[in-house]
């Protein structure tokens, strides 16, 4: 099973979870080619969700399968070879709804049920300092806005923003509430919507099957029939 796609920085291939063995992450052009896949880090079921901005890092989820079996924040050197470095570690589930690199690669936003629900929270990155809360009334799927102004995630069915101030206390007013989204938006595909750059929000419409316009017939060399 595949699932979690990725775009590398340039644009030129897709990043994307194998969940299945061979476990790890592994990468595709994504232009037309006979390319095979290839493995881009090994062992372990990963979630990828984005890149440092020198695009050296790729920050990524991680399932423990430990006795916790909860889910890491963990950072992983794709250019450079090293060891997988943990970001976030804890007894709760990190990340798995929700973790973004800003723009800048000064914050982490991340999602975490580490208060007993899901809400999204703030760390300096790579470090060090503690995670100061974003959300209140909880919170997942964190997205930055391209310029690092703004961060947004969901609230239920409530999109919200919260405004990110320049320099070392980045949170200095509380969320906002922007619009209620009809979208589709499963709890663990992430993310389920992202914000272009001109500031409009791509997102996914679900079908009403029972609403689509009845089928059109077209019937072909018709006129032998009439004559018959």
């Amino acid at each position: 099973m595949n699932d979690v796609p990725l775009w590398t920085p340039d644009g030129g291939r897709l990043i994307y979870a194998r969940t299945d063995p061979p476990m790890g992450l592994w990468s595709i052009a994504a232009h037309a080619s006979n390319e095979s896949p290839r493995v881009v880090w090994p062992e372990g079921h990963y979630h990828p969700h984005g890149w440092s901005p020198d695009g050296r890092e790729l920050i990524a989820v991680i399932n423990t399968y430990d006795p916790r079996f909860t889910w890491d924040i963990v950072k992983l050197p794709i250019r450079d070879k090293g060891e997988r470095q943990a970001m976030v570690t804890s007894p709760f589930v990190e990340g798995l709804t929700g973790a973004a690199l800003s723009p800048d690669g000064r914050w982490l936003a991340y999602s975490s049920n580490r208060t007993g629900a899901h809400e999204v929270w703030l760390q300096a990155y790579p470090g060090p300092g503690d995670p100061v809360p974003v959300s209140i009334n909880g919170g997942w799927n964190p997205v930055w806005a391209r310029d690092g102004r703004e961060l947004y995630y969901l609230e239920d069915d409530q999109m919200m923003a919260v405004a990110i101030a320049p320099g070392s206390t980045p949170l200095n007013k509380l969320p906002v509430r922007l619009f209620k989204s009809s979208y589709s938006h499963p709890p663990y595909t992430v993310p389920s919507w992202n914000v272009a750059p001109n500031g409009r929000f791509v997102m996914i419409k679900p079908v009403d099957k029972e609403a689509a316009s009845p089928p059109i017939t077209v019937i072909l060399n018709w006129a032998p029939g009439v004559e018959r």
